[in-house]
C-alpha cells in the first residue's frame, strides 16, 4: 500500500495519461453543457476550470508547478469557508 502512495505523488507519467484527459474532458464538458449562464453558475464553472487546469498542471510536474496545488488546495479552502459562512451566518442552508 505504501508504493501505491509513493507512485501517485511522485510525479508518475502514468498518473498524468489517465487523469489529465479526464480532467481536461470535465473542465471542457462543464462548460459547454452550462445553459443558464447567471453569474453563480458562471462562477462555479470557472471555479471547477480553474482546479481542472491547476491539478493537470500539477500532475504534469509537481516540482516545477508546487504553487498549482497550492492553488488548488485554497480553491477547496475558499469553497468550503464560504459554505460555512452562508450555513452559519446568513442562515441559509446549501442543501436542498
Amino acid at each position: 500500500m505504501a508504493r501505491f502512495w509513493n507512485v501517485l505523488f511522485s510525479g508518475s507519467r502514468f498518473i498524468f495519461w489517465t487523469l489529465a484527459p479526464l480532467l481536461l474532458l470535465c473542465a471542457v464538458s462543464m462548460t459547454l453543457l452550462e445553459d443558464p449562464w447567471t453569474f453563480q453558475n458562471t462562477t462555479t464553472v470557472l471555479a471547477f476550470d480553474a482546479i481542472a487546469v491547476l491539478l493537470i498542471l500539477a500532475l504534469y510536474n509537481p516540482k516545477r508547478f508546487w504553487w498549482a496545488a497550492r492553488g488548488v488546495t485554497a480553491t477547496v479552502f475558499v469553497a468550503y469557508s464560504a459554505a460555512l459562512v452562508e450555513e452559519a451566518f446568513l442562515g441559509r442552508s446549501t442543501s436542498h
